[in-house]
This record gives C-alpha cells, sequence and structure tokens, in this order.
C-alpha cells in the first residue's frame, strides 16, 4: 500500500518455500501462494518502508494524480473460483 501523506510503502511479506521442480510440487506450492494472497487483509502488514518517498512523490505528482495512479480499479481481477 502506498501512502501519499505519509510517505510510506507497506507491504507483506510472505515465506519462500524451497521446492523441487517437479510439476506437482509446484502447481501445490503456487496454488497455497494464491490462496494466502486472496486471504490477505489490509493492514495485515510486514513492513513499511518510509526512506525518502514523500519529498519524492510531492516533487512529481499531487496527492490526486498519485492517488489516480494507485486506484485499486485499475487492473484486472482474475477469475480464480476453481483454484480455491
Amino acid at each position: 500500500m502506498y501512502d501519499y501523506d505519509l510517505g510510506t510503502i507497506s507491504v507483506k511479506d510472505a515465506e519462500k518455500p524451497e521446492i523441487e521442480p517437479q510439476p506437482a510440487l509446484v502447481e501445490k506450492s503456487v496454488s497455497a501462494a494464491l490462496k494466502s494472497l486472496l486471504n490477505f487483509k489490509p493492514g495485515e502488514w510486514t513492513q513499511v518502508f518510509s526512506e525518502g518517498y514523500r519529498g519524492f512523490w510531492s516533487r512529481t505528482w499531487t496527492k490526486e494524480q498519485f492517488e489516480d495512479f494507485h486506484r485499486g480499479d485499475r487492473y484486472p481481477v482474475p477469475n480464480v473460483d476453481s483454484l480455491l
């Protein structure tokens, strides 16, 4: 998540499992990662970065331009019903 006023970027980090390059194991790992991503709730951040963003963003964009660029409706929502 990007916060223009605070000048922060918040992220959710996840475990990166080591798996053998076998199709069944890769499919299981990818499916588990996708389920975890889809069940993520905003605010469950594991890291917040704040070094220098506020100054750069405010010199580059107005708040309205910045928020328009980071709108949540800019990307298609995948149909993942068959994976759940």
